[in-house]
């Protein structure tokens, strides 16, 4: 599928791993949506959430940044 840019959106797997989502999981991959894809969102959003409950990536402590805030 394609946004209205031409981008390719994907899902991207290696055997049975969801990379999208691992990387949510992982506290790195924040979701992002591109009209018209919505069909992994949830999944990607409740990884992100997980991420941030457990403190993971992004969310660790001791970070010098923020998840969704401008660098600089």
């Amino acid at each position: 599928m394609r946004d209205r840019y031409e981008r390719l959106l994907a899902a991207v797997y290696v055997e049975d791993l969801f990379i999208n989502e691992q990387m949510a999981r992982d506290g790195f991959g924040e979701p992002a949506y591109y009209a018209p894809n919505d069909r992994f969102l949830s999944q990607i959003e409740d990884a992100w959430a997980e991420a941030e409950a457990a403190g993971e990536g992004l969310f660790a402590d001791g970070l010098h940044c923020e998840p969704g805030q401008p660098v600089g």
